[in-house]
């Protein structure tokens, strides 16, 4: 069954519902009008808005991360400078002996120092080599140790700019750490990995940095280390390491403890010494002297430094004496 609504019933709700509209209507305030005037005027504004579509390809905008390169150890770097430089061409321009003529050369061979081993003297040759290749800004071993090396000693988290006043801070003398290696080449920068990296050098290493950090007898470390290298290279070449190096059967290892050991030589002479940067010149001579002259002291002491940290009593009792005079 159908129901059927009258024509006088829907008027009187269509009535009704207009009553109702215009008593809201009257409720209506300014403030109101306002607030739908710019409700219409936003969707509208937003309606005329275009909509790009992202493409997914499109390249992600450059951010810079700080870069954290992996640590490299002596021996890892050794052999890729070895494997990836013609070491023959470095070869042709090395003294790995110092060159003795008639009286001298007889002289010599009667009552000089013991005679390298035969079997040793190609991997003597190779550290004269390594002395003599450049620092490569575009080598991925060379930057690596510099990063290595700055970390170490700064305790730093990641790498640093190539060039920058930061390398002062290691001791380097400029913005650009390869000018200070140009007279030992890249053996001074292995050495220097050498002496931050081992874990054997880690106390010896730490009290060298701080001294050479402190505000009344800094000096640069790293170019003092450069000038170890320089040291340990005259030790080799005029066979002081010779007796060392056949008794250990190597050549690298002696040459690096060596150089080590002469560092903590130099620390010794300058800590007892109260030296300043403007006595650097006497102490490289008084250290460099001592060390030709004592090369097993110097390895004695330096193993005696690494299990007690502290020096024998007789590099001690030596520099007490020279520091007094």
């Amino acid at each position: 069954m159908v129901a059927v609504i009258s024509m006088e019933t829907l008027t009187e709700e269509t009535e009704e519902e207009l009553a109702a509209e215009q008593d809201l209507a009257s409720l209506r305030t300014p403030v109101d009008d306002e607030i739908d005037g710019k409700f219409v005027a936003a969707l509208e504004e937003w309606d005329a808005v275009g909509f790009k579509e992202i493409d997914p390809q499109a390249a992600i905008p450059y951010v810079n991360v700080p870069q954290c390169s992996r640590i490299i150890t002596f021996e890892e770097a050794a052999e890729s400078i070895v494997d990836s430089v013609n070491m023959e061409d470095h070869r042709q321009t090395i003294k790995p002996v110092v060159q003795r003529k008639g009286l001298k050369k007889w002289l010599y061979k009667l009552f000089g120092a013991e005679a390298m081993v035969v079997e040793l003297i190609e991997e003597r040759c190779l550290m004269f080599a390594l002395a003599q290749v450049p620092f490569d800004s575009d080598s991925k071993c060379h930057n690596q140790m510099l990063q290595t090396i700055y970390r170490k000693l700064s305790n730093s988290t990641y790498d640093s700019p190539r060039f920058g006043a930061h390398w002062e801070t290691i001791g380097f003398q400029g913005n650009d750490p390869a000018t200070d290696l140009r007279g030992c080449g890249i053996l001074g920068l292995l050495q220097l990995l050498y002496l931050s990296t081992h874990p054997d050098n880690e106390a010896v290493t730490k009290d060298i940095y701080n001294i050479s950090v402190d505000h009344v007898q800094n000096f640069p470390f790293a170019v003092m280390g450069i000038n170890m290298t320089k040291i340990a290279l005259e030790a080799l070449r005029e066979d002081c390491l010779n007796k060392l190096c056949n008794r250990r059967r190597c050549v690298a290892p002696v040459l690096n403890d060596f150089y080590v050991g002469t560092y903590l030589i130099m620390f010794l002479s300058w800590q007892k010494s109260a030296a300043t940067v403007s006595d650097t010149g006497h102490i490289l001579q008084e250290v460099a002297k001592f060390v030709k002259a004592s090369p097993s002291v110097v390895i004695s002491n330096l193993e005696f430094y690494r299990e007690n940290g502290m020096h024998n009593t007789f590099c001690e009792q030596h520099f007490t004496n020279l520091a007094s005079v």
